[in-house]
């Protein structure tokens, strides 16, 4: 039973891992790394004032350097999936996975 869930959860692992590394994949194509400022704008519009202020704060700093924020991201998610797959240090792995899903905006 032990055994069970252990393969269980390396399954879920690895598949979280593949999800990361399929969304990395997305941002290094250059529709993301050329357009992030356009994309967070385009969310703008439409949204509560509380929501809009938000976007509007990460706005102002991507638009300080939008291509190296963009490149950040694609590492970052990249990173995560390659240390999902790996098992490659999993308590900092799930940390920063865990702090980077709940505070990126997804579209």
């Amino acid at each position: 039973m032990k055994s069970l869930r252990k393969n269980s959860f390396v399954v879920l692992r690895v598949a979280f891992g593949i999800v990361w590394g399929i969304d990395a994949a997305f941002k290094w194509m250059p529709s993301f790394l050329n357009g992030l400022p356009d994309m967070i704008g385009s969310m703008i519009s439409g949204q509560p004032a509380w929501i809009a202020g938000w976007l509007n704060f990460w706005l102002g700093i991507i638009n300080i350097a939008p291509h190296a924020f963009a490149i950040l991201i694609a590492v970052i998610e990249s990173v995560l999936a390659i240390g999902l797959i790996f098992n490659f240090f999993p308590r900092f792995v799930y940390s920063v996975g865990f702090f980077f899903a709940s505070r990126v905006e997804r579209r």
